[in-house]
């Protein structure tokens, strides 16, 4: 895991700081699975998931709200 940025992610209408975390997955040396998550330290969560990154491939999924359990 590497992080690679410091971003502002927007989930409805807050927007949180987050971090972009590069993830990489190797087998035999290879890398097999390459994704980055941005992921915010106030919230101690990821806000989103970005597959493969810098390709004209490149996916977002992110969330459009996030809510508190009721305890």
């Amino acid at each position: 895991m590497t992080v690679t940025k410091q971003e502002t992610v927007a989930v409805g209408r807050c927007e949180y700081e987050a971090f972009r975390v590069r993830q990489e997955t190797k087998r035999a040396g290879q890398p097999v699975d390459v994704w980055s998550a941005l992921y915010s330290p106030d919230l101690h969560a990821t806000l989103a998931k970005v597959y493969d990154e810098g390709t004209s491939e490149e996916t977002t999924i992110a969330y459009d709200y996030i809510q508190s359990l009721s305890h």
